[in-house]
């Protein structure tokens, strides 16, 4: 690869495949409340370089959620 000149690693390509099974699978394991994600806070749009403030400084436990449309939870 010509990236190889510039870089000391190794690069390499990755590919993933889906099947319709798993993600029925993955489905039924969010419906029943089996898997939550860790969303900690959520920011409106336009309060987005508070989110990243408050990321900076540590204040948020999981992932942080800039939602662009409707209402913020």
């Amino acid at each position: 690869m010509v990236w190889s000149r510039f870089v000391s690693q190794r690069l390499a390509v990755f590919i993933s495949s889906e099947a319709a099974a798993d993600r029925e699978v993955l489905h039924r394991h969010l419906a029943a409340g089996r898997i939550v994600p860790a969303v900690s806070t959520t920011y409106a749009l336009s309060e987005a370089g508070t989110a990243l403030v408050d990321l900076a400084a540590g204040r948020i436990t999981g992932k942080a959620v800039i939602a662009i449309a409707g209402s913020t939870s």
